[in-house]
C-alpha cells in the first residue's frame, strides 16, 4: 500500500532485514518476513537452533559486580581485547555449568505451540526443554529456514550509518565462531541491512537487586540456573521473589527442606497479573512461608527483613528476581554507553534500555518510535508465541508496504499516553487477547486497502484458561479448588482466606500422595 499520505509513517524501501536471535521469536520474525517477500539473514551465537533452551542465562555472572544493562547479555566471561574491542567467550555446545535439566516436564504445551505448526499428536499437557528444542528445529525445518540462519555467529554492534549510494543502513558487525574440536578461530565482519527485528526474548541477563549485606553470602544462586541438591535435608532455606519462578523453587526445594520463607513484592500490577499471583500464594508448599522484603542480609544465615523480623538459620538463600532487558549490541540505545563498544558515539535521546526493567519508546509494544525500521520482539514480561507472532506479523506487514504505522507524531501521541496510564514497571505490559485482537484487525484492515491476502487470526488463550492449565497441571490444584480461588480473589480474608488456603493445600498433598 502507498504511504505517501500523509496520514502514514513514510519509510525508505525495504528488502533485507536482519534478525537477532533463532529462538522461537526469531524463527517465527523469519518465516513472516520471507512471506512478505523480504529478504533475510537469522544471526544465532549458539551452535544449534534453540539451543538456548540448553542454557540458563548468567549463573556464572558477578551479582556482586554486575554488569550494566548494556553488557548483562554478553555476559559470562570477557575473554580479551582487540584494539578497542572487546570479545566475549561463549560457552560451546559442550558440558557446562549452566546446562539446565532437559528432560523435566514443565513447559505448558500450549505456550509453545506455533500457528500452522502443531505439536505432534498425543503431545502431554506439560513439556520438557528437549521437547521444546526438537520442536523448534523441526519448525524450522518444515517452513525451510534453515538456509537463512546462521549459527555461531554472533551480532556484536548495530548502528545506522550511511550505507551505500548514501542511503541510511543498519551496519551489523557481526562475529563468526568456527568450532575444531577444542579450539575454535572467529572471522569478524560487517553486513548492511534495511531493518532489523530484535528477538533475543527478555531473560537473557539475570537480575539480583543490590541488597546491603549481599556481598556476605557465600554463594549467590539464581533461579535461572539453580537445581537444589538432593542431599538438603532439616535446613532452612531463603527464596527472594514473589513470581512464578519463586514458586517453582520453592515446589522443588520443598521435599528437601525444613523451611521455605519467601519474600517478595506485595501483589501489585495489572489485575491479570495480581490474580496470578493471589493463586500462587494458595498453592504454596505446606512449609513455605511468605515474609516481607529483605532490608538486608546480617550474615551467619541471618536476614533482616524490613518489618524488623529476623530469620535465623538460613542455609541457602535462591534469587528468583526475574531478568532485566539487555540489548548489548545496541549499547547506544542504553543509558548507559559500553566502554567496550567506544564506536558507537551517538547517543540517540530516545534510549530503548535505562535501568533494564522495560524497554522505552516503542509503538505498539514493537516499533522503535525515533526510526521504526528498528523492532524489539517480546519485550513484554507477558510474551507468549502467540502475542510474539503477531508482533513479527506487524513488522514485515509493515516494511513489505502490506500495512502501514501512523505518522511519528502520533506515534509519540499514542507512547505519551500510555506512559501516563501504566505504571512505571507495566510500561511493556499487554494482555494477550487484547493485543492479538487489535493487531490483526489493524493489520487485516491495511490488506483491504493494499489488496493483499489478510493474516491468520490466532486464537489466544484467555489468562483464566493459561491459569487452569499451569496450576491444575503443574501444580496438581484440583479443577473445583482453581474455581474456587480464582473465585474467591481478594474476597477471602482473615480466617475465612486461611481455611480456604489450608483447604486446597490439603487437596494438594492428597493428590500428591503426601
Amino acid at each position: 500500500m502507498s504511504t505517501s499520505s500523509s496520514q502514514y509513517h513514510h519509510f525508505p524501501p525495504i528488502q533485507r532485514v536482519a534478525v537477532i536471535g533463532a529462538g522461537s521469536s526469531g524463527l517465527v520474525a523469519g518465516r513472516h518476513l520471507l512471506d512478505a517477500g523480504l529478504d533475510v539473514a537469522v544471526f544465532d551465537r549458539h551452535g544449534a537452533v534453540g539451543e538456548a533452551w540448553a542454557r540458563s542465562a548468567g549463573q556464572d555472572m558477578d551479582f556482586l559486580n554486575p554488569p550494566s544493562p548494556s553488557e548483562a547479555a554478553f555476559f559470562p566471561v570477557a575473554r580479551g581485547r582487540q584494539g578497542s574491542r572487546t570479545f566475549f567467550e561463549d560457552q560451546g555446545e559442550g558440558e557446562s555449568s549452566d546446562r539446565v535439566n532437559m528432560d523435566r516436564e514443565d513447559i505448558p504445551a500450549s505456550s509453545i505451540s506455533l500457528s500452522n505448526f502443531p505439536l505432534p499428536p498425543n503431545t502431554r499437557s506439560f513439556i520438557s526443554r528437549s521437547t521444546v528444542r526438537t520442536y523448534l528445529r523441526a519448525y524450522a525445518s518444515h517452513f525451510g529456514l534453515h538456509p537463512f540462519i546462521h549459527l555461531d555467529t554472533r551480532v556484536e554492534l548495530v548502528e545506522k550509518v550511511r550505507g551505500l549510494k548514501d542511503r541510511e543502513a543498519w551496519r551489523v558487525r557481526l562475529r563468526h565462531l568456527e568450532r575444531e574440536g577444542a579450539k575454535s578461530t572467529e572471522t569478524l565482519w560487517d553486513e548492511f541491512f534495511d531493518a532489523v527485528i530484535v528477538a533475543t526474548g527478555n531473560q537473557a541477563a539475570p537480575f539480583v537487586p543490590p541488597i546491603p549485606g549481599l556481598a556476605l553470602l557465600p554463594t549467590i544462586n539464581h533461579q535461572s540456573g539453580y537445581s537444589p541438591p538432593t542431599s538438603y535435608s532439616d535446613i532452612a532455606v531463603l527464596v527472594v521473589g514473589s513470581g512464578q519462578s519463586a514458586l517453582e523453587a520453592a515446589h522443588r526445594l520443598s521435599p528437601h527442606v525444613r523451611k521455605i520463607w519467601i519474600s517478595g513484592r506485595k501483589i501489585e500490577g495489572p489485575e491479570s497479573r495480581q490474580a496470578w499471583r493471589r493463586l500462587q500464594r494458595f498453592v504454596l508448599p505446606s512449609n513455605a512461608e511468605v515474609v516481607q522484603l529483605v532490608e538486608a542480609f546480617e550474615g551467619e544465615g541471618t536476614v533482616r527483613l524490613r518489618d524488623g523480623r529476623l530469620l535465623c538459620g538460613i542455609a541457602e538463600i535462591v534469587f528468583a528476581t526475574g531478568h532485566r532487558q539487555s540489548y548489548p549490541f545496541l549499547p547506544q540505545y542504553h543509558s548507559d554507553p559500553s566502554p567496550s563498544h567506544p564506536s558507537a558515539t551517538t547517543i540517540p535521546i530516545a534510549r530503548l534500555v535505562t535501568d533494564g526493567q522495560v524497554v522505552h519508546h516503542l509503538h505498539h509494544n514493537t516499533f522503535y518510535i525515533p526510526d521504526p525500521t528498528l523492532a524489539i520482539i517480546s519485550a513484554s514480561p507477558t510474551s507468549t508465541t502467540a502475542t510474539t507472532e503477531v508482533q513479527s506479523m506487524a513488522a514485515a506487514r509493515v516494511w513489505a508496504r502490506q500495512a502501514a504505522l501512523p505518522p511519528r507524531p502520533i506515534m509519540w501521541e499514542k507512547y505519551g499516553a500510555l506512559v501516563e496510564k501504566a505504571m512505571p514497571r507495566w510500561l511493556n505490559w499487554v494482555e494477550e487477547g487484547e493485543f492479538i485482537s487489535r493487531t490483526t484487525d489493524w493489520l487485516n484492515a491495511h490488506a483491504v486497502i493494499a489488496e493483499v491476502e489478510g493474516v491468520e487470526v490466532i486464537r489466544p488463550i484467555s489468562e483464566r484458561d493459561k491459569a487452569e492449565e499451569l496450576f491444575v497441571g503443574q501444580f496438581a490444584l484440583g479443577k473445583g479448588q482453581f474455581q474456587e480461588v480464582w473465585n474467591a480473589g481478594e474476597r477471602q480474608e482473615g480466617s475465612a482466606r486461611e481455611e480456604l488456603q489450608s483447604k486446597v493445600r490439603t487437596a494438594m498433598m492428597r493428590r500428591n500422595g503426601a
